[in-house]
């Protein structure tokens, strides 16, 4: 027969177990999330840099199709055939960055090569383009909210 001490031992070794078992579960819990955060921070997914080529790339197919359709015009209707040949080797460039990036993991470098690139697009319009501030605006304000919503 236990006495009164004996039963508060038990309660206390039995309390002592489960707050060790607790702790134990609360302590693989953190490890698995702090896993995770860790993977994550190895691996980032840069595949918003990717998509976002996508709708640079759109932007520039807009600009050579509005031209075709005389909905922008050029500074020097001669130049036509020039812009037009610039205009493909953009995004040809464009689809090699995208390309030669796809395997970089470093946000600030993406960036920075998509800035620019984008600087050589408003450049490439300044150069060729009636209202090429007004444009270049425009587009800068779509691509924007584009990347915002990625």
């Amino acid at each position: 027969m236990m006495g009164i001490k004996g039963e508060k031992m038990f309660n206390v070794e039995l309390m002592l177990v489960v707050a060790l078992v607790v702790g134990f579960i609360i302590y693989k819990e953190i490890s698995k999330v702090t896993s995770n955060i860790d993977i994550s921070e190895k691996n980032p997914d840069m595949s918003k840099y990717s998509k976002f080529c996508d709708f640079i790339d759109d932007e520039i197919t807009s600009v050579k199709n509005s031209l075709m359709l005389e909905n922008i015009k050029l500074k020097n209707e001669d130049l036509k055939d020039e812009f037009l040949d610039k205009v493909s080797t953009l995004s040809k460039e464009l689809v090699f960055l995208q390309n030669m990036s796809s395997s970089n993991k470093n946000a600030k470098n993406w960036e920075k090569r998509l800035f620019d690139f984008l600087n050589k697009f408003e450049s490439l319009n300044d150069e060729y383009l009636q209202n090429s501030q007004s444009l270049n605006d425009e587009i800068r304000q779509r691509l924007a909210n584009k990347f915002r919503n990625l």
